[in-house]
C-alpha cells in the first residue's frame, strides 16, 4: 500500500530487489506504488491486486487489503496483516516506513534475503547469462528463449486457457482415503497412518492430526545451526564459529548449455551389441511371490505407446532412444499403470530412461506440474541417489527430455551453494533429484513439502537402503509428509538387490508391488570382457605403469599408445590411495585426473567433466563412481584395488560397455587381500560365459561351487567416502 511492502516491496519511493516500484513505477512480480501498472503483481491507488498487497482503497484478490484492512497478505496504513505492515507496524513479511521486517522495509525498514531494504545480500549471477556483477535487466548479452508451452496439450504457441484441445481432466483424489470429490483436510474418514515412512505429525509439537500451521501450542524457536540455541538464526548468531566444522560451500554449479546441439550431444550411441538385451530372460512376479507370465503383464513395444507429447517425444528421438530395452518396455508399461516397481537390470540397459519418460510423459497430459505460484516447493516427483555425481546424470537426463516443456526439473546435493540452491528450488520444481543429506535439510527447514508429491524413486535402491541412508531416507518421508505408500506410486531400480534388501524395500512398496528381474539379479553384463592378473601388493604399481605403457626402467612414454586415445577408468579403495596413485601417473608423463569424497565438489565435477570430454585419459575413482554413471567411450575398467563385495564389483565394470557397445575390464588379484571376492567371482565369470583363469581356480581350491554369488555389497569397499549428499 502505501508504505507497507510484502514479501520484498518497498515504500515511498525506493525500488526493491524483487521488483515492487514506489510512487508512479511499474512493477514487476511485486507491488506497485500509487499509479504504477503491475506486472504480476498488485495495484496502485485504487486497482484490485491479484496475489499481492492494494494500494490506498484497492480490493485484493489473496493478497492484502488498502488503507487499514487487514488481510492474508499485507496491509495498508496501519492494518496489521499476516504478511506485512503499514506505516510502523511491524509484520512476519516486511514493514512500511520504519518498520523492520524479515523481509524488505520500507524507508528505514531492513530487510531480508533481497536487499530490498537494506538487509540482506542480492542473488549472485545473472538470471539471463549467469555471470556476476549486473542484473538480468541490464544484461547485454541476448535474452534467453524460455518455453511457452500449453499446460494442457503441451504445444508451443498458445496458452492453457486458450488451448483449442478438450481440457484434461485432473486428479482431485484426496490424499487421505485416495477417493474424489473433496480435499484431505475435509475428508470424513480417519486419519490415515502414513507407512513407510510416512507420518503426519505436526511439525510444531509432534502430535497427529493437524498441521503446524493450525497447532493450538506456541510456535518453537528455531535452533541456531552454529551454537544450537534457541532464538536467533545462525546469520545473526554471536559465538564463534566452530574451528572444526568444515565452512560452508560457496560453490554454484555450471549451469547446462541449453543449446540444442549441447544438450543432446552428450549421449552413447547404441553399439554392435545392442540386440544381445533382447536375447534376455525377463522374469516378473508380484510382491507376494506369485509368478507372473510375460502374457500377463502389460508391455510397451514402442516409445511411440507412451502416447508423450510431441515436443517430449523429439526430445526422447534427439537423446538416441529408438527402441525400448526389455527393462524399458516392461517398466515403462507398469509405471503408466499405477504400479509399484522393484526393477533389476544389468548395467547400461537404460534404467533411467526407464522410469523417467512414463511419469514426465504423464503428468504433462494431466496438466500436473509444479510453478513458481507455490508458496513451497511442492515437487511431484521426488529422485533420490547415493552419490551426487549420480544425481547429477539423471537430472541432466531429466533435463534432456523436457527441454521446451514446463515440466520444470531440478536438483539438491551437497558441496555446493545453499543459498543458491534454495533461491532455485523455491522458483517450483515438478522433478526433484538429489541426494538425501541437502534433501534432508531442506524437508527440515520447510523449503520443500512432499504433500504432493505422486511419485518416490530410488535409484541404485539397494545401496540407498543397505549402506546408511535408510534414516535419512525415513526423516526425509516423515517430516516431507509424503502421501501414505497406498496413495503414491513408489519405484526401485539397481541392477543388483541381495535378498537382505528385497525385505526392506517391502515397508515402502505397496504390497502387490511389481517385481522385473532381467537376466539374473546381480548379474554381469556379457558384453564385457574380463581380463584378470594375479598381482601382489608391492608390484601394482609397476605392473600398472606396464599396462599403460610406460617404460619403467626410463619413465619414458610413446605419445602415439592407446592410453592417450582412449578413456581408462581406474578403482582404488581409498582416498589416500587414490591421490597417490593419480601423482604418480601424473609424474609418469599421462594426464591423469582423481574423484573421491574428500574432494571438493568443485574439483569432483571439473575432474568428470574433463575426462568425458577427453583432457585428462585417466580417471582414479573411489565408489563415488562405482555406480550409474553413463561415461561415453570409457574403453577400460582397471580394478587396481578388488572390491569387497560381487556386487561392487558388478558396478565398477558396468562402467564401460554401456547400450550395447563392447567393453574391457582388467582386475588386480592378490591372493592374501582378495580372497574373500573369489569364490562369488567364479561364479560370475561362469554365468557371464568368460573364461576362468587356472590360477584363479587354484587359488579357490580348484572348485566352482563356490557359494556367495549375490552378496550384500559391504560398507568396506567404500573406503570411508562422503557419498551421502552434503
Amino acid at each position: 500500500g502505501f508504505g507497507g511492502a510484502s514479501g520484498g516491496g518497498s515504500g515511498f519511493g525506493g525500488a526493491s530487489a524483487r521488483g515492487s516500484s514506489g510512487f508512479g513505477g511499474a512493477s514487476s512480480g511485486g507491488n506497485s506504488g500509487f499509479g504504477g501498472a503491475p506486472s504480476g503483481g498488485s495495484s496502485g491507488f485504487s486497482g484490485a491486486s491479484s496475489g499481492g498487497s492494494s494500494g490506498f482503497g484497492g480490493g485484493s484478490s489473496g493478497g492484502g487489503s488498502g488503507f487499514g484492512g487487514a488481510s492474508g497478505g499485507s496491509s495498508g496504513f496501519g492494518g496489521a496483516s499476516g504478511g506485512s505492515s503499514g506505516f510502523g507496524g511491524a509484520s512476519g513479511g516486511s514493514s512500511g516506513f520504519g518498520g523492520s521486517s524479515g523481509g524488505g522495509g520500507g524507508f528505514g525498514g531492513s530487510g531480508g534475503e533481497f536487499n530490498s531494504g537494506g538487509g540482506g545480500e542480492r542473488p549472485r549471477g545473472c538470471f539471463n547469462c549467469g555471470q556476476e556483477g549486473h542484473r538480468s535487466s541490464d544484461c547485454t548479452e541476448p535474452r534467453k528463449e524460455r518455453s511457452n508451452a500449453c499446460f494442457n496439450c503441451g504445444q508451443e504457441g498458445h496458452r492453457g486457457s486458450e488451448c483449442p484441445e478438450p481440457k484434461k481432466e485432473r486428479s482431485n483424489a484426496c490424499f487421505n482415503c485416495g477417493q474424489e470429490g473433496h480435499r484431505s483436510s475435509e475428508c470424513p474418514e480417519p486419519r490415515r497412518e502414513r507407512g513407510g515412512g510416512g507420518g503426519g505429525a505436526c511439525f510444531n509439537c509432534g502430535q497427529e492430526g493437524h498441521r503446524s500451521s493450525d497447532c493450538p501450542e506456541p510456535k518453537k524457536e528455531r535452533k541456531c545451526f552454529n551454537c544450537g540455541v534457541e532464538g536467533h538464526s545462525s546469520t545473526d548468531c554471536d559465538q564463534p564459529v566452530d574451528p572444526n566444522r568444515k565452512p560452508a560451500s560457496t560453490h554454484v554449479p555450471e549451469e547446462y548449455d541449453t543449446n540444442e546441439d549441447a544438450l543432446f550431444k552428450d549421449h552413447i550411441e547404441k553399439g554392435t551389441m545392442f540386440d544381445k538385451f533382447f536375447d534376455q530372460k525377463v522374469e516378473l512376479s508380484l510382491g507376494s511371490g506369485k509368478k507372473l507370465t510375460e502374457a500377463e503383464v502389460l508391455k510397451a513395444e514402442s516409445f511411440e505407446q507412451l502416447g508423450m507429447a510431441e515436443l517430449m517425444s523429439t526430445n526422447v528421438t534427439k537423446a538416441g532412444y529408438s527402441k525400448p530395452t526389455p527393462i524399458q518396455k516392461y517398466a515403462m508399461a507398469n509405471i503408466q499403470n499405477g504400479k509399484d516397481l522393484m526393477a533389476c537390470s544389468q548395467t547400461g540397459s537404460g534404467k533411467t530412461a526407464a522410469f523417467l519418460l512414463p511419469i514426465m510423459s504423464k503428468l504433462m497430459k494431466d496438466g500436473d506440474l509444479s510453478n513458481f505460484s507455490e508458496a513451497t516447493c511442492s515437487p511431484r516427483v521426488l529422485i533420490l541417489a547415493p552419490t551426487r555425481e549420480l544425481a547429477i546424470q539423471i537430472h541432466k537426463e531429466a533435463t534432456k527430455f523436457s527441454s521446451g516443456t514446463m515440466c520444470k526439473c531440478e536438483i539438491l546435493y551437497g558441496g555446493t551453494s545453499v543459498r543458491y540452491q534454495k533461491e532455485r528450488v523455491q522458483r517450483g520444481a515438478t522433478i526433484l533429484v538429489g541426494t538425501t543429506g541437502r534433501i534432508k535439510h531442506f524437508v527440515e527447514e520447510g523449503i520443500i513439502s512432499l504433500e504432493q508429491t505422486k511419485y518416490l524413486i530410488l535409484d541404485e535402491a539397494d545401496r540407498m537402503l543397505d549402506m546408511g541412508f535408510s534414516e535419512d531416507i525415513n526423516v526425509i518421508l516423515k517430516n516431507g509428509r509424503i502421501p501414505a505408500k497406498e496413495v503414491r506410486q513408489t519405484l526401485m531400480f539397481s541392477a543388483t538387490f541381495p535378498s537382505s534388501v528385497q525385505e526392506l524395500v517391502k515397508e515402502l512398496l505397496k504390497e502387490e508391488y511389481l517385481m522385473i528381474v532381467v537376466d539374473k539379479i546381480g548379474a554381469a553384463n556379457k558384453c564385457i570382457t574380463q581380463d584378470f592378473m594375479q598381482v601382489e601388493r608391492r608390484t601394482k604399481k609397476s605392473k600398472l605403469l606396464e599396462m599403460v605403457g610406460i617404460d619403467i626402467e626410463k619413465y619414458q612414454q610413446n605419445k602415439d599408445l592407446e592410453i592417450f586415445k582412449q578413456k581408462t577408468l581406474i578403482f582404488v579403495s581409498s582416498k589416500k590411495m587414490a591421490d597417490s596413485l593419480g601423482v604418480f601417473l601424473s609424474e609418469s608423463g599421462i594426464p591423469t585426473t582423481t574423484i573421491h569424497g574428500d574432494r571438493e565438489q568443485a574439483q569432483r565435477e571439473q575432474a568428470l567433466n574433463d575426462f568425458r570430454r577427453g583432457k585428462t585419459p585417466i580417471l582414479i575413482a573411489t565408489a563415488v563412481a562405482e555406480r550409474g554413471l553413463d561415461i561415453s567411450g570409457v574403453d577400460h575398467v582397471i580394478n587396481f584395488d578388488m572390491p569387497k563385495e560381487i556386487d561392487e564389483y558388478v558396478h565398477r565394470i558396468g562402467r564401460t560397455s554401456r547400450v550395447g557397445n563392447a567393453g574391457h575390464s582388467t582386475s588386480f588379484i592378490d591372493a592374501e587381500q582378495d580372497g574373500q571376492i573369489i569364490p562369488p567371482l567364479i561364479n560370475l565369470l561362469a554365468e557371464a560365459e568368460q573364461i576362468v583363469p587356472d590360477w584363479l581356480k587354484d587359488i579357490n581350491g580348484g572348485s566352482f561351487a563356490a557359494e556367495g554369488f549375490g552378496g550384500d555389497g559391504g560398507a568396506d569397499s567404500w573406503g570411508g567416502d562422503d557419498t551421502g549428499g552434503w
